[in-house]
C-alpha cells in the first residue's frame, strides 16, 4: 500500500518505565523500526536501585535521539512534557507493549484530518482483535462505518460486548491530539471525578501510569459530554501488550503464566549478563487479543543463546479462559468424562497446521446450547417449498434433521446419512453421478468431532468439494449453512462459513433461488452490520452447470 506523506512531528510519544531496562529496550527498538517516520520519543523512568539506574543509563547510551527523564512527580512531569511539546498529536507507551508490525504515521495524520469527530486512533486493535485476555471472553468487533483505508467505528453507545473496542484512553498504543489530553488532565486536575475504584481519593492525584489511565478513561465516558465519539485503528494491529511481569499493585494486571513470571529482578540478571528480548519472534506471530504471553531472551553477541522461551498459543489461551469460567460457573461439569473428551478433542484440534486461529470461541457440547427453533422452522418451510417445485425422483441426504427428513420424505424416496454412517468427506459414490444431493446446517460442523467424527480442521472444506465432485453436470444441490460477517469457530459446534467460501469451492453451480435467515428473513446485505459470533443461516438451491 503506499504511504501517505507523514508531517515530521506530527505525533509525539511519552513512554512509562518502571525497573524494567530490558522490556523498554524492545519497545524503543520495535518503535523505531515500524514507525514510517520520526516520532520525538520521551522516556519517563523510575528506578528501584542503583543496577535499575545504571541499566537506564546504558539505554541513554543505546538510544541518544531519546529523551529520558527521571521520574520525581509523575503528574507534573506528564503535564510538563505535554505543555512543552508542539506535536500536534501524543501517543502514550509502556515498557512492556512491543511494535510487530509497520505503521503509516501519515494514514494516522490524515484520519484526524478527516474525521473531526476521532477521539483516537488505536495501535492495538485490528480485525483480529476478537478476544479479550483480561476479561477472558470473546470481545466482540463493533459496526464499521468504514474499513478502509482504515477501520473507523463509535465507541459511545456501543454495547459491553466489545470490551477491548469500546475502551476510549489507554497509555499503550494509541495516538489523540495532544489538546484533548490536557483537556481530559484538567478536568482530572479539577478533582470534579470520582472513580469508583478510588472512592474518596481526589481526581488530581493521578501521579501514576494505571491510575492515569483509568481516571482518564472515566473522564471520557462518564464526564466529558462532548468527548470525540469515534475511534479508529489499521485492519490489522501493529503491536502487543507483553504481559510476563507486574511493577505494580494499583490496578489489577493481568499477567501470563504466572508461574513461570519472568520478575524485573530476574530480568536485569539476564540485561547485565548482556541479553535482550528477542523481537524477531513476533513477526509472524498472529494474536486475536491485545495481550499475549510470548517472551524470549536472547544474547546480543549469539543470536542461538536463548536462555527463556515463552511462547503462549492463543487457542491455549482461550482454553484457560474457558477453563476458569467452568470451574466458576459449572463445577459439577469440570472434570467430568464428557469435559475431559471435549478438551483432548480441543487441544488435538488446534494443534493440527490448518486450524482456524481466530474468530474463535467455545461451545462445548455438555452444556446445553439455547434452541433456535425460528431458524430451523423458516428453513424447514423454505426447503418442503424448494424441493416440491423441483421434483427430484429421489434425493441423497447428509446431516439434515429429522424432522426435515420426515417433511421431504413426502415429495420424494430420501437417503439420509448420519455422520455415523458415512462421511461426506469421503462419499461412496462416483464421480457426476448424482442428480440431487441435499445437506442442511450440517456442512459447517464437520470435522469439529461433535458428532465424534475424525477432527479435521478442513472438513468443511473437504465436503464442499465432495458435493461437487459427485454431483452430475445438471444436478441439484439444496441445503443451508451458518455464515457470518467474516468466518469464525464454536468450537466444536460449527463453523461460521463465509458465503463467498461456500461459493468458491462450488465453483461451476449458479444459485437458483437463496434465502437469509437472521432468523427472520432478510437481505444479504444485512450480513455487513451483524455482530461477531452471531450467524445468518443461509439457504441456498444450487444447479452444477
Amino acid at each position: 500500500m503506499e504511504t501517505e506523506k507523514g508531517r515530521s512531528g506530527a505525533i509525539a510519544c511519552l513512554c512509562f518505565s518502571k525497573d524494567r531496562p530490558l522490556q523498554l529496550e524492545a519497545y524503543l527498538e520495535t518503535l523505531i523500526k515500524n514507525s514510517s517516520n520520526t516520532i520525538k520519543i520521551t522516556v519517563l523512568y523510575k528506578s528501584g536501585n542503583e543496577r535499575y539506574e545504571n541499566a537506564y543509563k546504558s539505554l541513554i547510551t543505546l538510544f541518544p535521539d531519546v529523551e529520558f527523564i527521571p521520574e520525581k512527580n509523575f503528574r507534573r512531569s506528564v503535564t510538563k512534557c505535554l505543555e512543552n511539546n508542539q506535536a500536534q498529536f501524543v501517543m502514550f507507551g509502556v515498557d512492556d507493549w512491543i511494535y510487530r508490525k509497520p505503521f503509516d504515521t501519515g494514514l494516522i495524520c490524515k484520519a484526524f484530518d478527516e474525521n473531526p469527530a476521532l477521539l483516537g486512533f488505536s495501535l492495538r486493535l485490528g480485525m483480529e482483535i476478537t478476544h479479550s485476555a483480561m476479561y477472558g471472553l470473546p470481545s466482540m468487533r463493533p459496526h464499521f462505518i468504514s474499513e478502509e483505508p482504515f477501520l473507523l467505528w463509535k465507541w459511545k453507545g456501543a454495547m459491553y460486548e466489545h470490551l477491548d473496542w469500546v475502551y476510549p484512553f489507554e497509555v499503550c498504543g494509541t495516538i489523540y491530539r495532544r489538546d484533548y489530553v490536557l483537556k481530559i488532565i484538567s478536568l482530572l486536575d479539577s478533582c470534579v471525578i470520582e472513580h469508583p475504584h478510588w472512592k474518596g481519593m481526589p481526581s488530581s492525584n493521578w501521579g501514576h501510569p494505571s491510575r492515569f489511565e483509568a481516571l482518564s478513561c472515566y473522564a471520557v465516558r462518564s464526564y466529558d459530554a462532548d468527548a470525540p465519539e469515534l475511534m479508529a485503528s489499521f485492519n490489522e494491529a501493529k503491536g502487543s501488550l507483553i504481559t510476563v511481569n507486574r511493577v505494580q499493585e494499583e490496578c489489577y494486571n493481568f499477567i501470563y503464566d504466572g508461574g513461570k513470571e519472568m520478575t524485573p529482578d530476574e530480568l536485569l540478571k539476564y540485561y547485565e549478563n548482556g541479553y535482550k528480548a528477542d523481537t524477531r519472534i513476533y513477526d509472524d506471530r498472529f494474536y486475536p487479543s491485545i495481550m499475549s504471553g510470548d517472551f524470549r531472551l536472547v544474547n546480543r553477541n549469539d543470536p542461538s543463546d536463548c536462555p527463556a522461551n515463552f511462547m503462549t498459543e492463543p487457542y491455549r489461551i482461550i482454553l484457560s479462559d474457558f477453563f476458569s469460567k467452568i470451574k466458576r460457573e459449572f463445577p459439577a461439569v469440570f472434570g467430568t468424562d464428557s469435559f475431559e473428551r471435549f478438551r483432548k478433542d480441543y487441544l488435538e484440534y488446534f494443534s493440527m497446521p490448518s486450524a482456524e486461529s481466530h474468530g474463535v470461541r467455545i461451545v462445548p457440547p455438555f452444556l446445553k446450547e439455547k434452541a433456535a427453533p425460528k431458524y430451523i422452522a423458516e428453513q424447514n418451510s423454505w426447503a418442503v417449498s424448494k424441493i416440491s417445485a423441483n421434483k427430484p425422483e429421489s434425493i441423497i441426504d447428509f446431516g439434515s434433521d429429522e424432522e426435515l427428513l420426515a417433511a421431504l420424505s413426502t415429495i420424494c424416496p430420501v437417503k439420509s446419512y448420519r455422520s455415523s454412517q458415512a462421511d461426506i468427506r469421503k462419499m461412496d459414490y462416483e464421480n457426476n453421478s448424482l442428480d440431487f444431493l441435499s445437506s442442511f446446517s450440517f456442512i459447517e460442523t464437520v470435522g469439529l468431532g461433535f458428532f465424534k467424527e475424525e477432527l479435521d480442521p478442513l472438513g468443511s472444506i473437504k465436503a464442499l468439494k465432495e458435493v461437487k465432485r459427485v454431483l452430475r453436470q445438471g444436478g441439484y444441490f439444496i441445503g443451508s449453512f451458518s455464515i457470518g460477517r467474516d468466518s469464525f469457530l464454536e468450537f466444536n459446534r460449527r463453523r461460521g462459513l463465509s458465503r463467498e467460501t461456500v461459493l468458491e469451492n462450488l465453483e461451476g453451480f449458479d444459485i437458483l433461488s437463496e434465502a437469509f435467515l437472521y432468523p427472520d428473513p432478510g437481505k444479504k446485505e444485512d450480513i455487513r452490520n451483524m455482530y461477531d459470533f452471531s450467524r445468518c443461516l443461509w439457504c441456498v438451491e444450487m444447479k452444477k452447470i
